[in-house]
């Protein structure tokens, strides 16, 4: 009820009956919705429009069952005709994601370089520390273990720290080095966090709320695989909705997801014997500095996952702090998902079902209404756009096969297998009709628009494949019309293509490939 309510708060309307409800709620509300309101104008999206009308009518049906009286308030008909389904595409700003994600990842990488050799020995210095002693900072991993053997575990402020015995003057520079390696705060986990998304696609809530019990390793087929699984939140009667998963497979390098995974656990260890109950099995966890929220002095536990007050729009501030600190426009967790979007819809090449899989949607029209940017719709428009040319020169050729449309990660813009076209649409050739897609089947070698494929072995077999073509055809369609019609295309494969990409090590390469025929010519 976020829309109504806005719209009651708005326009200062209070209804605590039936007798308060003015009588044109409906319309007013409507005209609300859509920005048509002059004295309170909004801008809304039309899936939020659609969404905040959705909950308003079932509202009132549901009033309208439990007392007639109700029925007062009259739900307009055909309330969206004429307006699209689909909100505009979202606008991703690569320019502030990018930003912000390389910060992300140099921190990741800095924060694992620098405490990850170092936890081991923590550990252990912390088992043997015994209450009392002074405290050595030559060594930081002696210095943490006293530090925290001295005040129970916990790592206080700095200015205790100093008034410990042997401290002396601590630097900041240096208090913040020995904190990290005693346990992570609140913002120390946001470039993690920010990586981790990206690299599994989850929305901001079933990142934070993910816990130890939702991290496994699986090993199909004798391959190791960490695999994530985290419940997305939902209204109405269950809080608890799909679980979204992510497998990613091991690797070395120093961003991978498992690694990044195994490092949080571990910074994290120490500090989850202090947690009380389900929050010392969130993943995200981490201790609240003192100050602020923390009031009370020692130590305190909080996560990710909100258990402990409910407040989720605090790893937003985290984020805005973190973009803050370096300089940096803001970019969340929605461009992250935009992101990722992206890739996926690239990468498949625009199957909207493997969209759905990969962000976890249950319902196809999710991903088309609320996950397209500009980009991914403009990708396909170039799809149909492809789809109607590649029709229409079928039609037009009387079902000739057309060598594009086969599979390939080549590039297939020439009517030739071999070549690459400048322009495909404006085709020089004899009888090609400007802005139609070239039909000119063999001909390419001649086209001052043609170019070779950038694998020179692929395209020397390609070549030395036509030239047998365009010779096996003089005898099949005479030579007059082969004279005509493939005589100078001939002539440049033979004279010039071959001899530009002829080398040994082209030939030796050319003769592993094995190829697909081409089609014969006319």
């Amino acid at each position: 009820m976020s829309g109504l309510g806005q719209y009651l708060a708005a326009t200062r309307v209070e209804i605590n009956g039936p007798d308060d409800v003015p009588m044109d709620l409906g319309e007013s509300f409507l005209t609300y919705l859509k920005g048509k309101d002059a004295t309170h104008p909004i801008t809304l999206a039309v899936q939020t429009q659609r969404h905040y009308y959705g909950t308003f009518k079932k509202v009132v049906l549901a009033l309208h069952e439990m007392d007639p009286c109700w029925q007062v308030i009259r739900i307009p008909t055909k309330p969206f005709a004429g307006l699209p389904r689909k909100s505009n595409p979202k606008e991703l700003d690569r320019a502030a994601w990018a930003n912000v994600m390389k910060a992300a990842v140099e921190e990741c990488i800095s924060t694992m370089d620098e405490v990850w050799p170092l936890l081991d020995r923590v550990h252990s210095a912390i088992a043997k520390k015994s209450k009392g002693d002074a405290v050595s900072l030559s060594d930081p991993a002696e210095a943490i273990a006293q530090i925290l053997a001295n005040f129970d575990g916990h790592f206080p402020r700095q200015a205790e720290v100093r008034q410990l015995p042997g401290v002396g003057k601590i630097s900041e520079s240096e208090y913040f080095r020995l904190r990290r390696l005693a346990h992570p705060i609140g913002g120390d986990l946001i470039p993690f966090f920010l990586v981790l998304a990206m690299h599994s696609g989850f929305n901001e809530q079933p990142l934070r709320t993910l816990t130890l019990d939702g991290i496994s390793e699986h090993y199909p087929l004798g391959r190791k695989r960490t695999v994530i699984k985290s419940s997305k939140h939902r209204a109405g009667e269950s809080d608890q909705g799909a679980p979204q998963r992510a497998a990613f497979p091991a690797s070395d390098h120093p961003l991978a997801p498992e690694r990044l995974i195994r490092f949080v656990i571990a910074w994290t260890r120490r500090i989850r014997d202090y947690a009380d109950g389900e929050l010392a099995n969130d993943f995200f966890l981490h201790a609240v500095s003192e100050g602020g929220r923390h009031k009370r002095r020692g130590m305190l536990i909080d996560s990710y996952s909100c258990r402990t007050d409910d407040v989720n729009t605090r790893v937003t501030g985290y984020i805005t702090l973190f973009c803050k600190r370096r300089g940096l426009k803001y970019s969340g967790s929605r461009a992250n998902r935009l992101a990722f979007s992206e890739v996926v819809d690239g990468l498949t090449d625009g199957d909207a079902f493997e969209l759905r899989a990969m962000l976890g949607h249950r319902l196809l029209s999710t991903g088309q209404d609320s996950y397209q940017t500009t980009t991914m719709q403009r990708r396909q428009k170039e799809q149909m756009a492809g789809a109607m040319a590649a029709q229409e020169r079928w039609v037009t050729s009387n079902g000739n096969i057309d060598t594009r449309s086969t599979r390939s990660d080549r590039e297939h813009t020439a009517a030739t297998q071999g070549f690459c076209c400048a322009d495909p649409f404006q085709s020089p050739q004899p009888g090609q009709r400007p802005g139609k897609l070239c039909t000119s089947y063999g001909a390419c070698p001649a086209c001052p628009l043609a170019v070779a494929d950038s694998n020179e072995a692929y395209a020397l077999a390609r070549f030395l494949q036509l030239q047998e073509l365009y010779e096996e055809a003089r005898a099949e369609l005479g030579s007059e019309i082969w004279r005509r019609k493939f005589e100078n295309a001939y002539l440049a494969i033979r004279d010039s293509w071959i001899p530009a990409v002829s080398t040994n090590a082209n030939r030796q390469a050319a003769a592993m490939i094995m190829l697909t025929s081409l089609p014969t010519l006319e």
